[in-house]
C-alpha cells in the first residue's frame, strides 16, 4: 500500500509538471508565460502576456494552481525598473584623478511632448545620460531604446547595464524612455512566423497587432527617439560628443522606435549616425530614408517573426542601395543581454562584434581595445 501512494504522488507530481509547462499558445509557435497572469491583450485563442519581450500564452489553469495552499510561495520575477523621476538639476559626477573608466551619475531630462499635461512625471518621455570619464571619452555617443513589448522598459539590462558597458569603452551612453502603449493591442495574433518567411511581412513591418491607437503610440516614441537626438547635439560641446557620431541601439521593441524614428527624421538634427538593432524589427512599414544611416541588425536565427523581421528589414535597406550587415546567431531562439564570453556560443559576442562594426565604421577609435 505505501508502495503505490507513492507511485500515485510520484505520478501526480509528473502530471502536475507536464500540466504546468504546456498550454493552448504551443500550437501556435509561442511558448507559455511562466509567471504572468494577467493579460495584456485576448483574444478567440486566449489570454496573452508578455515576458522576455516575447508574446507568451496565459495559462490560465496553471494561474488557479499557483494559489493552492500546498505550493511553495513564488514571488513574482522582477524583470523591468523604470528610471527615477527625471530632473533637470543632476549635475554628473567630476571623472576620478585615475584613469579607470567609471559610469557617471546620470543626468535626467524630459522631452518635450505635446501630451505631457496628462502624463504623470513617471511616464514622460525622457533621457537620462551616462558620460564616460573625459580622459576616456572618444566623442561617440549611443541612444539606447529599452525593450519591453512597447508596454514596460527594461531599464536595468537596456540602459543601466549598457551604459557601463559603453562607459568603459569611451562611449556616451543615453537611455530613451519613450512613450508606451498602456491601453494594450487589439486584434488576434497571428501563427509565428520563421526566418524563412521574411516575405511574410511586406515593407518589413514584422508588428503582430496593429490598431490605431498602437501605431499612434509608435508614432509618439518615434517623435521621442528624434527629440532626444536634438537634445543631445544641442549639448554635444558641453558633453564632449562628437555631434556626427550619435546613433540609436535598440532593443527589441526598442528596435523598432529606433527605426520609426530614423524613417521620419525632418533634418539633420534628427538623422542618426547610425542605427543598431538587437532583435528589434520595424513595428511600421518602412520606407528606407533618403542617405539612410548604416545598419547593424543582430538576432537568434530561431526568435519567432523576429528573425524573419528583420531579414525583410535588411532587404529594404538594400534594396534602397544603402549599407546594412546582418548578424544571425544559430544558437537560440530569444532574447539577450550582456554576455560573458565563455566559448560555448557566439551569441555572447554580440557586443564586441557590435564595437567592431562601430570601429570599422569610424565611429569610435580603431586603436579601441575591445
Amino acid at each position: 500500500m505505501k508502495k503505490f501512494l507513492i507511485i500515485a504522488f510520484v505520478s501526480g507530481l509528473v502530471g502536475f509538471t507536464k500540466s504546468a509547462n504546456t498550454c493552448w499558445s504551443t500550437s501556435y509557435g509561442y511558448p507559455c508565460c511562466e509567471d504572468t497572469c494577467s493579460p495584456t491583450t485576448t483574444d478567440e485563442k486566449g489570454k496573452w502576456g508578455i515576458e522576455n519581450d516575447n508574446w507568451c500564452g496565459i495559462n490560465e489553469e496553471k494561474c488557479t494552481e499557483s494559489s493552492c495552499w500546498s505550493l511553495p510561495e513564488k514571488k513574482p520575477k522582477e524583470v523591468i525598473q523604470q528610471p527615477e523621476k527625471p530632473t533637470q538639476t543632476i549635475k554628473p559626477t567630476q571623472p576620478t584623478q585615475n584613469s579607470q573608466p567609471v559610469q557617471s551619475t546620470p543626468m535626467q531630462f524630459f522631452l518635450p511632448s505635446s501630451d505631457s499635461q496628462q502624463l504623470s512625471d513617471m511616464d514622460k518621455p525622457a533621457i537620462e545620460v551616462y558620460l564616460p570619464n573625459k580622459d576616456i571619452a572618444n566623442g561617440c555617443a549611443v541612444v539606447l531604446c529599452p525593450g519591453g513589448g512597447m508596454r514596460v522598459l527594461s531599464w536595468d539590462s537596456d540602459v543601466k547595464e549598457m551604459a557601463s558597458f559603453l562607459n568603459a569603452h569611451g562611449i556616451a551612453a543615453i537611455g530613451l524612455r519613450y512613450h508606451l502603449n498602456k491601453a494594450g493591442a487589439q486584434g488576434q495574433m497571428p501563427p509565428t512566423v520563421d526566418v524563412t518567411h521574411p516575405d511574410n511581412f511586406p515593407k518589413a513591418d514584422a508588428n503582430p497587432l496593429h490598431d490605431e491607437h498602437g501605431d499612434a503610440v509608435i508614432e509618439m516614441a518615434g517623435k521621442d527617439g528624434r527629440a532626444a537626438l536634438r537634445m543631445i547635439r544641442e549639448h554635444a560641446n558641453e558633453w564632449n560628443i562628437d555631434s556626427k557620431k550619435i546613433g540609436y541601439l535598440g532593443f527589441s521593441a526598442g528596435g523598432g522606435v529606433a527605426i520609426q524614428a530614423s524613417m521620419t527624421a525632418s533634418d539633420d538634427s534628427e538623422r542618426p549616425n547610425f542605427i543598431i538593432t538587437n532583435f528589434g524589427p520595424s513595428l511600421m512599414p518602412v520606407t528606407v530614408p533618403a542617405n539612410a544611416p548604416p545598419l547593424l541588425i543582430m538576432s537568434r536565427v530561431e526568435h519567432p517573426n523576429v528573425a524573419a523581421g528583420l531579414v525583410a528589414l535588411f532587404m529594404e535597406w538594400k534594396k534602397a542601395g544603402a549599407n546594412a550587415e546582418l548578424h544571425l546567431f544559430g544558437d537560440g531562439s530569444g532574447p539577450y543581454t550582456l554576455m560573458q564570453e565563455t566559448g560555448e556560443t557566439t551569441t555572447e559576442t554580440w557586443s564586441r562584434q557590435c564595437l567592431s562594426w562601430l570601429k570599422a565604421k569610424n565611429f569610435i577609435p580603431k586603436n579601441l581595445s575591445i
